[in-house]
């Protein structure tokens, strides 16, 4: 048993998450920042928690390339890049609890 707090732009407030695991997180958090979740990954998107307008104005989206690649080396483009900063400069400025 855990606790899990999930909030945001689209969230339902005062709901309670159905069964989820551990590995739901990590994909239900890439899809709250609109990232494409990697195939490979583990776990599934807790929908539950959004409000059905953004659940129906953003799709779930995957990344198409093949995370399990032997090369444990992987580079972004600039753009992507500068997307990522933008995004953890935005998480690192939540003050509200």
């Amino acid at each position: 048993m855990g606790i899990f707090i999930i909030r945001g732009k689209g969230v339902k407030r005062g709901v309670e998450i159905p069964l989820s695991h551990i590995m739901d997180i990590a994909p239900t958090v890439l899809y709250l920042f609109g990232i494409p979740i990697p195939r490979a990954m583990d776990g599934r998107v807790i929908l539950d928690v959004f409000e059905d307008d953004t659940l129906s104005q953003f799709s779930v989206c995957f990344d198409a390339r093949d995370m399990r690649r032997e090369s444990t080396h992987f580079e972004y483009g600039e753009e992507e890049k500068a997307e990522i900063l933008d995004k953890l400069k935005t998480l690192a400025t939540w003050t509200e609890i």
